[in-house]
């Protein structure tokens, strides 16, 4: 049986969403992978650009909020924010839990470069993660 995996942050709309196409990317068809948000919120439009410069589409991802998630059994969520690492441990006590905190990229003040600049560095982070998770927890290398 392939192993869930959750991925919780605060709205689901820029680090869920990108770490949850690099963990489908590198676990391929091992793994069964979704995220949510403490609430959902439109998906950033300047991640879905950021990724697709990776190579990977996520803009047909819709944000889910964690209060529409109807799946109660789940080996593994990875949390993005410490609210959702303290949500987490309250809705899925038996789970295995990564805390993998990841500042997000936006800032309003910041133009229109500076943004994609702080986004391409999250997908970086997020692909890093992603791959050392994949090949630890779900498949190996070698």
């Amino acid at each position: 049986m392939k192993p869930s995996i959750l991925i919780l942050s605060d709205r689901n709309e820029t680090r869920g969403p990108m770490l949850e196409g690099w963990i489908r990317y590198y676990a391929k068809d091992n793994a069964e992978v979704k995220s949510a948000g403490l609430e959902a919120k439109k998906l950033n439009l300047i991640a879905a650009k950021a990724m697709m410069e990776a190579v990977i589409d996520i803009t047909k991802h819709k944000p889910t909020s964690i209060n529409d998630f109807t799946t109660k059994k789940i080996d593994w969520i990875i949390t993005l924010t410490e609210q959702a690492k303290i949500e987490a441990e309250k809705l899925y006590p038996n789970s295995k839990k990564i805390n993998k905190i990841v500042d997000h990229p936006l800032d309003e003040k910041d133009e229109d470069i500076e943004k994609l600049k702080k986004h391409r560095k999250t997908v970086n982070e997020m692909e890093e993660f992603a791959m050392e998770f994949v090949h630890t927890h779900i498949r190996k290398l070698f």
